[in-house]
């Protein structure tokens, strides 16, 4: 009883679905749900479609726009343009996701990642000093517990 109303008030709401179609497990995902879904394609962002639109701050308005029932499509899709502005576009691109790039494809991809690299060298050096801090504190926590664990089994035997 309970899951055929969970399934009755899916079916009778007006659902908003944004995903990636290169990312064949969001795309699986999106066909299963009903035809009253409005599809929106953002293309190049993986599966953090979400933390994407919000890298370049149009998430507010289309939350916005989606509550006031006042989406336009084409808005959409021209705001998503800013996609390009973030590094997580061409990363994605380049790491080929549909395994169908041709090598002229993976060499334009790669030539644009270089140049946003190029055009952003402080965000390279922060995801760099991030990355690497994770690792330093990754390290000492296992390094502790180790020596904990020696400490422990030492005081048990």
């Amino acid at each position: 009883m309970v899951r055929h109303l969970a399934s009755t008030a899916i079916t009778l709401a007006s659902l908003l679905l944004i995903y990636d179609p290169f990312c064949l497990l969001d795309t699986a995902h999106a066909k299963r749900y009903p035809a009253r879904t409005q599809w929106l394609k953002l293309y190049g962002v993986g599966h953090q479609v979400i933390e994407s639109i919000s890298n370049f701050r149009a998430l507010r308005s289309l939350v916005l726009a989606f509550i006031e029932d006042d989406l336009d499509e084409g808005v959409f899709y021209h705001a998503m343009r800013q996609r390009r502005t973030i590094e997580r576009y061409y990363s994605y691109l380049a790491r080929n996701p549909t395994k169908k790039q041709t090598f002229k494809r993976k060499w334009v991809v790669k030539s644009y990642l270089l140049k946003w690299y190029l055009a952003n060298p402080a965000s390279v050096v922060q995801k760099l000093t991030g990355k690497w801090t994770k690792s330093i504190n990754k390290r000492l926590q296992k390094r502790h517990a180790h020596k904990h664990n020696v400490i422990l089994s030492q005081e048990n035997q």
